[in-house]
This record gives C-alpha cells, structure tokens and sequence, in this order.
C-alpha cells in the first residue's frame, strides 16, 4: 500500500526549525519545502523528466514570498505540463526569457525598429509620422515594455489630441500606434496580440473639419491681396503655382525641371513624390499644363538655383517647405482660419464642377482615385479632356488676376 503523504499547514511550516543539515517537509505531489540551516525555508517541486525520466527538482520560490496556496497552484500547473510531456524548468526557463525580452523591447526601442523598416514610405510623409509619434505617443508610452502597452495606459496618450480637439492628430496617432503593435506581433514576434486594436471604439468619432477655401469669385480680391503683399517673389510664384496646376503643397514644392516637357506641356510627378494609397501606389501623375502655367514657369526659371522650382538654400532637402505657402496665406494674406493652401485645390475643384466639367476628369486633375465601381472598371485617363480642363481653369484664374490690377492701372490718354 502506496505511503500516503499528510498536506503541510502555515503553522506548520512557520515553526519550523533549522537543523545542521538541510531537511525537507512534504507537502505531496512532489512539492516539498527544504528548511535551510541558516533559516531559510525553499519550496521545492520533485518530479521525473519526459523524456529521460530521470528525477530532478526545480525551485519555486521562498516561504513566505511564495505562500503555500501559491506553492500548490505552482505544483499543478507543472503537473499539468508534465501530463502534456512539457518539462517544468524548460518552460520556466523559456518564459523568463521572453519576459526579459518584452522588457528589453520598450513602445520606442520598437518604434524606432518600425522606423527604420518603412523603407515603402516616402521620407517626408515618415518625418511627419515621427512628429506625431514623438509629440503624441512618447511622453506617455515611451519607457513601457512593450507588452505592458494595454488599452488603459494607451488611452492616456490618446486622450491628448482628442480632448484638444485636434481630429486628424488623434487618428493619426491611433493609426501609428496600432501600426507600431502590429510591428512587435508579426514582425518582431514579441507580443501574441495588439490589445489596442479596437481602441478607437472607446471614442466619440471626432469632426474631421472642413479644410478652410474660398468661392471662385472670390479669387479676384486674393490675387488683389497677393499682389499687393510683402511676400517675396519665389512665395507668390508657388502659390500661384500651386493655383494652376492643382496639386497638392507637398508635390509643389517638390517640383524639378528634369519633371516637366514644356515641349509636349507636361509635368509628370514621380510616384515617389504623390500622396500614397493603396490604388494609385507607383503610379506618376501626369498634369498638362495651361498656358498661364506654362509662362508662369518661365518666370519661375529667371530664378533658378538649383533643380527644384521652388529652391531653399536654407533647408536640407534644397526647396522650400510643403508649409510655405500655407504660412503665406495665413500670416501674409491674412486668411487665418478662412482659406489654406490646400483649399486652393477646392476652390479648382468648385469652379471645374460649376462649369460642367465631367467629375472624373476633375477627379483625375486632383489626383483622386475614382471611387465605386467606375473606379474599378474605368481606367481612363482622360488626358485629352484634363488639358481642355486645366485651360479653362488657367483662363479663369488670368481674369480673376486681371480684375484685381485693374483697379491700380493708370490710362494714359
């Protein structure tokens, strides 16, 4: 008949005496507690190894760090492994390393990994992502492990750009925060799982805004404004630039010569230097140019520096930034609040749709992906019609600016 072994209590263990020699109480199941000679009480865990079924012991802690309860929830969860042919000390030695390597990986050590690995996006577009990380997502979450990150710390970050009301901010950083999760789940495979992906669900969704722009016919008294302000000449060419052609800040700024055939009137923008999204990725856009772009451009060139349209030999990157003109029409022209640079595209976009334009052809003179089911089926082009637009366009923009210098001309009889 099989010895049966009598459970320990509390008391039991607490009174217990060292000895000259090390000696064992037992618990049962292999789970004992080894009374030290300088007093020490050590739970221990005696078990046969899977494969070689050799006896061995493995330490679980020390009374009373370690209870007894706590000892025995220890003891079963090993037998449990044990039953499934697992050894107790290599999970245990396993899971400690990958509790030193969560530690080891913080929200930023992981983010800079993220970083460095989005070779895909543009460096402007990762320079702005960085900003809204640094500004929004750091001084929060920075110095957490990353497996620490839950929905309640995460929250803390968030709450800032949503209680300031700043809309794309708040979901740019809920965006760049589930990004750098994903990153440690299926890229770094430190983490089983993002616990933030749904975290957007624990906010109102805030107003996106209406980007600031003016009507058409309201053009004249800009072009009077601008004329008429201490703007230097490079800043007014962009904006008018910009005006013309319908792109975006960015993709003004950036322009080069090498980029446009005056002889054919195109300025084809490299897919690198477009706003990506998943349609229109390597995709160049092609503008063709009206007549008031193009000897817009021959002004331009009287002040060339370098290769880009709009150079800066005080940035880095050696043209001016994608908030130059924003900055102009704010501060110089004063629209705070009324109209920004990208609102020019709109204000294009107002007049094109008024005069009958078909709306893809408008669409297309934005860059915009057509949307729905024509989208999917409609690859044309529309070159053709994109230049009888953007001519009718450059005609409306040359009237408006003739309405606004007529006033200050002189007739000499």
């Amino acid at each position: 008949m099989a010895r049966t072994t009598k459970p320990l209590s509390n008391t039991q263990i607490e009174k217990a005496k060292p000895k000259d020699k090390a000696y064992p109480l037992n618990d049962g199941g292999g789970l004992f507690i080894s009374i030290q000679p300088n007093g020490a009480k050590l739970w221990r865990f005696n078990y046969y190894k899977p494969i070689t079924k050799k006896r061995t012991e493995i330490s679980l802690g020390k009374f009373p760090e370690i209870g007894l309860l706590r000892a025995r929830e220890i003891r079963e969860e090993y037998r449990i492994l044990l039953a499934q042919g697992v050894d107790p000390r290599t999970y245990k030695i396993k899971g400690e390393q990958e509790k030193a390597l969560q530690q080891a990986y913080t929200f930023k050590t992981v983010a800079n990994l993220w970083k460095e690995s989005k070779n895909n996006i543009k460096e402007l577009t990762l320079k702005k992502y960085w900003a809204i990380i640094e500004n929004y997502l750091f001084p929060i979450l920075a110095d957490y492990p990353i497996n620490e990150i839950s929905p309640i710390i995460a929250k803390q970050a968030l709450d800032v750009p949503y209680i300031q009301n700043k809309a794309e901010m708040f979901r740019k950083s809920v965006k760049l925060l589930n990004a750098i999760l994903n990153y440690a789940v299926y890229s770094l495979f430190i983490i089983p799982n993002n616990p933030c992906e749904k975290i957007i669900t624990a906010y109102e969704s805030p107003s996106r805004g209406e980007i600031p722009t003016i009507k058409p016919d309201e053009l004249p008294d800009f072009f009077d404004r601008l004329e008429n302000s201490n703007l230097d000449l490079i800043t007014k060419y962009l904006i008018q630039w910009q005006l013309l052609t319908m792109v975006r800040p960015n993709e003004a700024v950036t322009a080069e010569y090498a980029d446009i055939d005056e002889e054919k009137g195109l300025w084809i923008i490299p897919a690198n230097k477009m706003k990506q999204t998943k349609s229109n990725r390597n995709e160049a856009h092609i503008i063709p140019l009206s007549k008031q772009a193009l000897y817009l451009l021959g002004n331009i060139k009287r002040l060339s520096l370098n290769g880009y349209l709009f150079p800066s030999l005080r940035s880095e990157s050696g043209h001016l930034s994608g908030q130059t003109a924003n900055k102009a029409i704010r501060d110089g022209l004063g629209y705070k609040g009324k109209l920004k640079a990208h609102g020019l595209r709109k204000i294009a976009s107002t007049y094109l749709h008024e005069a009958g334009i078909l709306p893809d052809v408008v669409e297309l003179c934005l860059a915009h992906t057509i949307k729905g089911i024509r989208g999917i089926y409609n690859k044309a082009e529309y070159l053709p019609h994109r230049r009888t637009a953007l001519q009718k366009w450059g005609d409306y923009v040359e009237q408006c600016q003739l309405q606004a210098i007529a006033p200050h001309l002189k007739i000499v009889a």
